[in-house]
């Protein structure tokens, strides 16, 4: 009987950009995939559906169920014979801004196939996976990792909602760029003493907040486009930190951090007057990652001021997607 181990890593999600429906498109985005926090899914041949998640920050029951769900949905469309038994480690929290949900889908119906040996490929897995209809950063770099950029969807009169919502919406967004990210460290900070948003209070986010205006769109784009991507095509970091913290300061990336108030800003102050060249917080927060000229001692030193309320360590990109084994 297969077993299947899946290495899945985390995106920074940099910014949506559409969020209007005052435009051509709607949603779209622009992130990067980087080493850790990183996943270990053991995944094995099941009777019925498991799921265990050994996280210090797990799934709820609802978003195991809804995992569930998709699972046997799949198994009875493809009369498979096999469900699975799936057990995650590791120490990469689910709502903290690293599209967690969206890999570990993608890595239990990509088990799902392989233990039943069904021939598939990502468009099959992505598809059925019902992610990727907000911004399509997470599908992508699950199995390429690098930095992504799309342009979302042509406007069909859809409402325009986080990624959970839009699953029964047809059509993934339309890629622009899936490249390289240069080989930079990036210091990642997770605030355990800032509460992380969940499903529900994400889409009260997403109701209360749209639509932005569309010179802030245009704001966001000029970043994305002529700071963020440039920068990574040509290893230029100056303008990557340039625009990141640009980006902190438009419409949509400032109501997002206004979740969080004081406490963020008192963090994103204190990594600067630490060396952070730049300071930018993931999808919708509450983590922080950051460039320093010396990253090991911006993190020593935010370490000792901050203590156990955070974990902060450095990681750096990473271009190669998630590792797959068949361990018998």
């Amino acid at each position: 009987m297969k077993e299947i181990f899946i290495k899945i890593f985390p995106r920074l999600h940099l910014t949506l950009i559409s969020m209007t429906p005052n435009g051509y498109r709607i949603n779209g985005g622009l992130g990067f995939s980087v080493e850790s926090p990183n996943l270990e899914l053991t995944i094995k041949p099941s009777k019925d559906f498991q799921i265990n998640d050994y996280r210090n920050i797990p799934f709820n029951n609802k978003e195991s169920e809804n995992v569930k769900n998709v699972i046997n949905s799949i198994i009875e469309n493809y009369k498979f014979n096999l469900n699975i038994a799936i057990n995650i480690k590791g120490n990469c929290p689910t709502h903290y801004g690293f599209g967690t949900g969206t890999s570990i889908r993608l890595a239990a119906i990509e088990a799902l196939f392989k233990i039943n040996d069904y021939a598939y490929d990502r468009r099959l897995l992505i598809s059925l996976s019902g992610r990727g209809k907000t911004s399509g950063i997470g599908i992508r770099t699950y199995f390429d990792g690098g930095f992504v950029m799309d342009l979302g969807h042509v406007k069909n009169n859809d409402e325009i909602l986080p990624s959970n919502l839009r699953e029964g919406i047809k059509g993934s967004s339309l890629l622009l760029k899936n490249g390289k990210t240069p080989n930079w460290e990036f210091g990642i900070c997770i605030p355990k003493f800032i509460n992380f948003k969940t499903q529900k209070e994400e889409e009260e986010f997403f109701k209360n907040t749209i639509p932005i205006k569309p010179e802030s769109v245009y704001e966001i784009l000029y970043h994305c486009t002529y700071g963020i991507v440039p920068s990574f095509l040509e290893n230029n970091i100056n303008v990557f930190n340039d625009a990141c913290s640009n980006i902190q300061k438009t419409e949509w990336k400032q109501k997002e951090r206004s979740l969080y108030g004081e406490l963020l800003n008192k963090l994103e102050k204190d990594l600067v007057s630490f060396g952070a060249e730049t300071v930018g917080m993931s999808s919708l927060g509450p983590t922080l990652f950051f460039i320093s000229s010396d990253l090991k001692s911006t993190v020593k030193l935010i370490k000792k001021l901050y203590g156990n309320r955070i974990d902060v360590f450095v990681t750096k990109a990473n271009n190669k997607g998630r590792e797959f084994k068949c361990l018998n």
